[in-house]
């Protein structure tokens, strides 16, 4: 069984020890009751999924799932099964572009044309791209969070046109950043053309609270570091607003997951509100946002075709909903990589 690139990101590569390990904190959850839900034809996007089989040698599938009528298409079932797909991944007009990897020996970059299912493979160059968003300006061309296997680590934002296989950097984030190998630490904010990073601070060798940085998306300008006020690991970071946005923050001893809201308009980022939301336990896998509501897979399975909620976190409105155990309806090995239609 193959084991999560991200995970082998933080053995193999960066020196974040005992990340698994965070310090409890006396920060009070309000409770939230997650019932299912039927959705209605205008808020149901269409959501595509790559079912990694994680079979070898095999083939992996991208699926295009109809959550209204509980029905999927098999986009193309010809994925090369020795490469996960568990990082990100975004829907840019008729091109699924999602980052593979076969950790931990290569990774790069898989784009499927959801009309045909024909598959390329993308020379992604000595870049490791963890979020990935679509150019709003060019449907062949993403930008995206990516890593190079520098000493330290270098971690920029990257331009990639897909037709000539070529990247060009943004900006770069400052040297020595600690990145606990969640992919979910970048959230991009085209209306304010920026990018938001929130990098782990360590206490005692583990991630526990985190840093805010902002990159500007014309200029690469890098403005931070912001401490979190709140004390436990941040865990995913989704853009909302001017100064106000989401985010979810883990406890590793108790086993839970927090959904914050954050304010970064003063000299620290301040939290006014978290409540539990165990829907929103992604494992770090960046999770798409499609008119207004970010869905989700609960992570991680305890083995291929467990169990596993699919939920929609409603941004301005700060709820969480259970909508579907997917497995009632996709006989799945391992959903990874997900973006849905007119989202990013």
């Amino acid at each position: 069984m193959k084991v999560t690139f991200a995970l082998l990101c933080v053995l193999t590569v960066f020196t974040v020890s005992q990340a698994t390990l965070f310090s409890s904190m006396s920060m009070k959850y309000s409770e939230e009751k997650m019932n299912e839900k039927m959705l209605t034809t205008s808020e149901a996007p269409l959501l595509y999924m790559v079912n990694n089989s994680r079979v070898v040698p095999g083939f992996n599938q991208l699926l295009e799932v109809d959550l209204q009528n509980k029905k999927y298409r098999v986009v193309t079932d010809k994925l090369n099964g020795m490469s996960d797909s568990v990082s990100g991944s975004a829907l840019c007009g008729d091109n699924f572009f999602a980052v593979i990897t076969d950790a931990p020996i290569s990774f790069g970059l898989a784009k499927v044309n959801v009309r045909t299912g024909a598959v390329e493979y993308l020379d992604s160059k000595d870049y490791l791209f963890h979020k990935i968003v679509c150019d709003p300006t060019d449907n062949n061309t993403f930008i995206g969070a990516a890593s190079q296997f520098t000493t330290p680590p270098t971690f920029t934002i990257q331009r990639y046109d897909s037709k000539t296989q070529t990247a060009k950097a943004v900006g770069t984030w400052p040297s020595g950043l600690t990145w606990p190998g969640w992919d979910s630490i970048f959230s991009f904010d085209f209306k304010n053309n920026v990018v938001l990073a929130a990098f782990a601070t360590l206490e005692a060798g583990a991630p526990k609270g985190a840093n805010l940085y902002e990159m500007d998306l014309k200029s690469g300008s890098v403005s931070g570091p912001k401490p979190f006020d709140v004390s436990k690991a941040v865990q995913s970071i989704i853009a909302s607003g001017t100064d106000q946005f989401i985010g979810t923050v883990i406890d590793a001893d108790l086993d839970q997951v927090s959904l914050c809201k954050f304010d970064k308009s003063g000299s620290s980022v301040s939290n006014s509100e978290c409540k539990s939301a165990q829907g929103l336990h992604t494992d770090g896998l960046p999770y798409p946002v499609c008119n207004g509501k970010l869905y989700s897979l609960t992570q991680p399975i305890q083995a291929p075709g467990t169990t596993c909620g699919l939920y929609s976190t409603d941004i301005e409105g700060f709820t969480v909903e259970k909508l579907i155990e997917i497995d009632d309806f996709i006989p799945y090995g391992y959903v990874g990589a997900m973006a849905c239609k007119g989202g990013f």
